[in-house]
């Protein structure tokens, strides 16, 4: 059997199974174990029809536990979603439901040969929103195993904390400037004289900071 390697870090952590190229039965039993956990066909099924019921069944839980029956209206053109917030499970799942309703009437048409253009253009929108709306609800909703957290309040969480680090850098580099020009000007003296590896260690001597960093600074200054 293949290797399980873990690939990147925080959200984007996951485990991947490396199989070597000979492994074929070891790449088909894992394609089967995959086909296994979706959710059985039923005749006359289109693909994926299967894993599509299983999350109109979701977002239909997710707006009963707002008070809110999917009957198959477009609940979103009617307004009964109310006043929920765009960021809720609820509001997220409705819109979701709205699009999956109006991609099976547009296949219903293509079933009965009346189906236009505009029918095929609209049930290709249909499906563009359902991908987007249960990604979103991925972000929203779903929990991240390790961390015990929605993913989106993960993401949230690491922004002030990138803000901080950047604020922080930009600090310090506030406070090493008045360094940075006496070196550099030291610099500007002494390779006059002497060659730059030998005038950063000058520099050293004098107090100034280690020579190697003092020869790099220079070197990126020169390269500016």
């Amino acid at each position: 059997m293949g290797d399980v390697r873990k690939r990147g870090t925080g959200l984007m952590a996951r485990h991947e199974t490396e199989h070597p190229p000979d492994e074929t039965e070891a790449v088909v039993a894992a394609f089967a174990a995959w086909g296994e956990e979706l959710p059985d066909a039923e005749p006359g099924d289109w693909p994926g029809d299967g894993l599509r019921r299983a999350n109109a069944a979701a977002c239909r839980a997710i707006l009963a536990a707002a008070g809110i029956e999917d009957d198959g209206a477009p609940v979103v053109n009617l307004g009964r979603i109310g006043a929920l917030p765009d960021r809720s499970a609820a509001w997220i799942a409705a819109h979701w439901l709205a699009a999956y309703h109006s991609l099976s009437r547009g296949r219903a048409r293509v079933a009965a040969g009346t189906a236009t253009p505009e029918t095929l253009a609209r049930m290709l929108m249909d499906a563009e929103t359902m991908g987007r709306m249960q990604e979103r609800l991925w972000w929203r909703a779903g929990i991240d195993p390790e961390a015990g957290e929605t993913r989106e309040q993960l993401a949230l969480t690491g922004k002030p904390v990138k803000i901080g680090q950047r604020a922080g850098a930009a600090a310090t580099a506030k406070a090493q400037k008045p360094k940075r020009d006496v070196r550099l000007a030291r610099m500007a003296e002494l390779v006059q004289s002497l060659p730059v590896e030998k005038a950063a260690r000058q520099c050293e001597a004098e107090g100034l900071g280690t020579w190697s960093a003092i020869q790099r600074q220079w070197h990126r200054a020169m390269a500016s």
